[in-house]
């Protein structure tokens, strides 16, 4: 018996199997979507690019330090900030989580953005990153409680519409504007809201709208006016991007329905058309 080999408790296998899965859960988070990013010419020295080792690289860097060690904590989901005082060095920034997302998605999202935005704009002074989870904004000018709508991104669904696209058009206006009044009013200081309504008894459209907050009542109702006016009605799904609002509808439920609460009963019906009897049904703006 005493030379039988040694036998190896069980307990030390289960120690070092901890680390394994932990290691393993890192390698298989996800990243957040990216949608979009504009930034100027990086190929040209203009007065929206900066020199490396420059001040304003060094109140950028102070900038998106402080963006991201506030992802975690930010009211509402949404943070800014200014470093430097001296312009045209200033850097001024931003950023706007998704109004459903929740806390760790929202913090993940800017962490990943402020971490990977000046590989993605290299020397440029004025950057705007969207993703599917949270917007990325900084500039050398002051971006604060000011609606910007002179840059657009589009993005829609190939597949178009086929069943009466004019009456769907008309639909999908009501249903968005509906849900931007009540974005650019919200009482929880998101200036954010959807909706869920249905174009026929059995298909049913969900749209979100969202301003980032410092804008007034009226400049994020304009805002989002300005979305739907760009809207493409007769595709399946589209979104509109701003730097200071966007909107979404798609023909499938795409953001977190419980993010606020029970939503209230519905407040408007969507007349049935006369000519398409298939489409009855009842419209319901669920907010939450």
């Amino acid at each position: 018996m005493k030379n039988l080999p040694h036998k190896m408790p069980s307990k030390p296998l289960f120690v070092y199997t901890i680390p394994l899965l932990s290691s393993l859960i890192v390698v298989i988070k996800a990243d957040p979507t990216l949608l979009s990013v504009d930034c100027p010419n990086t190929t040209l020295a203009t007065t929206s690019t900066f020199a490396p080792n420059s001040t304003y690289q060094t109140n950028l860097n102070n900038l998106l330090s402080v963006l991201s060690s506030h992802s975690s904590n930010a009211s509402n989901g949404f943070y800014n900030f200014t470093a430097g005082t001296s312009p045209p060095d200033v850097a001024y920034g931003l950023f706007l989580c998704r109004g459903d997302v929740a806390a760790n998605a929202c913090r993940d999202c800017v962490v990943n953005a402020t971490g990977h935005v000046v590989e993605q704009c290299p020397r440029s002074k004025r950057v705007t990153v969207w993703y599917d989870e949270c917007l990325l904004r900084y500039s050398n000018a002051s971006i604060f409680a000011a609606a910007d709508t002179r840059l657009s991104v589009v993005l829609q669904n190939r597949v178009n519409v086929t069943n009466n696209g004019t009456r769907f058009s008309e639909f999908l206006g009501e249903v968005m504007y509906n849900i931007t009044v009540r974005a650019s009013s919200d009482d929880s200081g998101k200036k954010f809201a959807t909706g869920e309504a249905y174009y026929t008894a059995l298909q049913p459209v969900y749209g979100l709208a969202q301003c980032t907050p410092d804008l007034s009542d009226s400049d994020c109702n304009n805002c989002l006016q300005d979305c739907i006016s760009k809207l493409p009605y007769a595709k399946q799904g589209a979104q509109v991007l701003f730097p200071s609002c966007y909107i979404r509808y798609e023909m499938y439920p795409f953001y977190t329905t419980s993010f606020g609460g029970t939503p209230p009963p519905p407040s408007s019906v969507f007349p049935p058309s006369t000519t398409t009897p298939s489409s009855r049904g009842k419209t319901c703006f669920c907010s939450a």
